[in-house]
């Protein structure tokens, strides 16, 4: 229901609109080993631990010993008790010993590192173990580093490094990368695990070939500059000796991912981010889908300073079997993506099983570096005929003649209106045409005979069930399959399952637009035609006719006693007539002004009245049902920082100019473009079937 209010159209809808929780006990933590403490000695190395056992069980443990740096282990000749041994909640403190000269080859080494693995003796359990840091063992020379060389050109992500180091004794080292923009300050920078690492890097005595990854975007964000230094520092149990790089080019720009969601929905919509309801409490949501014919699509992009994106870069994962797509397995080549994003419409042979599904996506640029990564979480429900909205035919029949009213008026520079709600045999709606001087009661001999009024109520019904077709995905001739090709709309009354009546006033005070059944799910066919029900053109006029620029603008030249209704001027049998072209250069500038006066109001009736019965019609298939999504499709929830103060029971008043809030501005439905009235990313998704809701 649409009202009327200061200069917008207000609307207040018709219909019906309505947590728990569960806890489980959590099982206790292992049992744990930390705070080790190793004493180096070739006889004999000790090594000093504590044991935590939250049920003061007994434990056994395991000595394990490496010398690649903890890359990995081996069991070690153990001296000491490593069965039954006591441990309590709060800790307690043991020792061992470690025999190196048995397990190693050479023990002049500062690789080493031993590790302890708790077993729970009750349970059988194993614990939580705990490694000791890098030791020595013998005499040491420290490693150097020679050389580091980057790679020629710009780049930004990761950058693979090369480098050369040695090491007296071949110890495996650790290596510290560290940056520099312009040469003087260092900073500590990150390394990744790709290439030969940086936490244990294998050397030989001479000089040998390394690569390390420098993780750029991570320690210089958005940075562009051809003056980027890496040091790298090879590490035993001390500092080596460093090398530094020449200036290398780096541009640190990120592209950004701004998409991943079901059709449009915008994050805030899609159970991406939650919002704080009037109590302050977080309100979660998520988005229930069929499990295949969803479209789910991805947008991305650069900032002005970034570089092009790298298609090829496109990363998008399920954490579930997609048909033969296995968890993890990348699913970028379904959306065809190009430069600035993709869809995918989920097919019957990806379709998933039941539940939580989660997505998540990124992208890199030509330099190499990598978005934002988003992540998406669906619940997967039946299909069913039941949860859908279109499971059947709802051809919508349109009735322009109904007659419920008794309308007279007074023309000039005020118009007066007054109705009755008593028919007199004349169509509501053709009443209203005449008030907005689109008919006459009194045509000149050539427009009676050319049949002018005739003329005019068809184009207008034509013209308005054209707009109403495009606001609902069609084309303005009703071809194509539009939102859903379940959905449709006549102009006659023959194989209809609802129906909606046009023109006339409202029986209520104010100005009340328009009103409708409010349908969950569009559970079936529904009949707005009667006195209640409806779209009130003549509540329109008569709260624009005298107060409205726009609607003026458009109305003035043919309002009696404003100006001259259509049929009474002498050459309007000729504009309006079939044969008439506008395009044509003989015409007269007289008759292409008298032409445009006509059309321009015609155009200004229909998109206002498509508008309103997008509305209406919307509340009649389930828009837009109360509460957060799977519930609704937030409905009368105005706590959300995205809701809009046009946002009443069953009205969602989101950012743009959306066809379900509870306000319409006469100028605003007159915009051709796509800042015009539509329906919303969350509406057109359910109306799709997209999404469902759920009882």
């Amino acid at each position: 229901m649409w009202l009327l209010v200061a200069s917008p159209l207000l609307l207040a809808g018709c219909g019906s609109g309505g947590g728990g929780g569960s806890s489980a006990a959590v099982a206790p933590p292992p049992v744990s080993v930390r705070n080790i403490a190793v004493s180096p000695n070739p006889s004999g190395t000790t090594i000093q631990f504590e044991i935590m056992s939250p049920d003061n069980h007994d434990v056994s443990l395991d000595l394990e010993f490496s010398e690649d740096r903890g890359l990995t282990y081996h069991a070690a000749s153990v001296g000491g008790t490593t069965e039954g041994v006591s441990a309590e909640a709060t800790g307690s403190t043991h020792a061992l010993v470690w025999y190196p000269q048995p397990d190693l080859e050479t023990l002049d080494q500062a690789d080493l590192r031993l590790r302890i693995v708790p077993t729970d003796a009750v349970t059988g359990d194993v614990g939580s173990s705990a490694a000791s840091e890098v030791f020595l063992l013998g005499d040491n020379g420290p490693p150097v580093a020679h050389s580091v060389t980057p790679p020629p050109g710009t780049h930004g992500g990761e950058i693979t490094i090369d480098y050369t180091v040695s090491d007296p004794n071949g110890d495996v080292v650790g290596l510290r990368l560290e940056y520099s923009v312009g040469g003087t300050t260092w900073h500590n920078g990150t390394a990744t695990d790709g290439e030969d690492g940086w936490s244990a890097v294998t050397t030989e005595t001479t000089p040998t070939q390394r690569s390390v990854v420098w993780d750029s975007q991570a320690d210089l964000p958005g940075v562009v500059s051809n003056d980027v230094f890496v040091r790298l520092t090879p590490i035993d149990v001390v500092d080596g000796t460093p090398a530094t790089s020449a200036a290398m080019s780096v541009h640190l720009v990120a592209p950004t991912f701004e998409r991943l969601t079901v059709g449009e929905i915008p994050s805030t919509m899609n159970g991406s981010t939650s919002y704080t309801d009037s109590q302050g409490d977080l309100v979660e949501h998520v988005l229930s889908t069929p499990a295949d014919d969803i479209q789910l699509s991805v947008a991305y992009g650069t900032l002005p300073t970034g570089s092009a994106i790298d298609v090829s870069s496109l990363a998008i994962t399920a954490n579930r079997q997609l048909g033969d797509v296995a968890p993890g397995e990348n699913l970028a080549s379904l959306f065809a993506p190009d430069a600035d994003g993709g869809a995918w419409v989920i097919p019957g042979s990806h379709a998933s099983g039941l539940g939580l599904i989660s997505f998540h996506a990124s992208i890199r640029d030509t330099y190499g570096n990598i978005s934002n990564e988003l992540e998406l979480t669906l619940r997967i429900v039946p299909a069913s005929g039941g949860i859908r909205p279109f499971d059947v035919s709802d051809a919508w029949w349109l009735d322009f003649e109904s007659d419920m009213f008794s309308t007279s008026y007074s023309g000039g520079a005020v118009v007066s209106i007054t109705t009755s709600a008593n028919p007199n045999g004349v169509a509501d709606f053709l009443e209203d045409l005449e008030i907005l001087g689109l008919r006459t009661v009194s045509p000149t001999d050539a427009s009676a005979s050319a049949n002018t009024n005739l003329r005019i109520r068809n184009w207008v019904l034509t013209e308005t069930k054209g707009r109403l077709d495009e606001l609902y995905g069609r084309e303005f001739d009703g071809s194509g399959s539009g939102f859903h090709p379940h959905l449709s709309f006549s102009l006659s009354s023959g194989d209809t399952q609802s129906s909606i009546r046009i023109g006339g006033d409202d029986l209520g005070a104010g100005f009340t637009l328009g009103r409708a059944q409010f349908d969950y799910r569009n559970a079936s066919g529904n009949n707005n035609r009667s006195v209640g029900l409806g779209v009130f053109t003549t509540n329109m006029i008569q709260f624009y006719v005298n107060s409205s620029f726009s609607f003026r603008n458009r109305f003035d030249p043919l309002i009696p006693g404003r100006g001259t209704p259509a049929g009474e001027d002498a050459i309007d049998h000729y504009v309006l007539s079939e044969s008439f072209d506008r395009l044509n250069p003989s015409n007269t500038s007289e008759q292409n002004e008298r032409y445009d006066d006509i059309a321009s109001a015609i155009d200004a009736l229909a998109r206002s009245t498509a508008v309103v019965l997008a509305h209406e019609i919307g509340h009649s298939i389930g828009l837009c049902a109360n509460n957060p999504p799977p519930l609704g499709l937030f409905g009368g929830t105005t706590t959300p920082t995205f809701a809009g103060p046009y946002t009443t029971p069953y009205h969602f008043d989101s950012p743009g100019n959306n066809i379900m809030a509870a306000a319409l501005s006469f100028s605003t439905s007159l915009i051709s473009t796509s800042t015009g009235y539509r329906f919303n990313e969350l509406n057109e998704a359910y109306l799709r079937e997209w999404i469902a809701l759920e009882q």
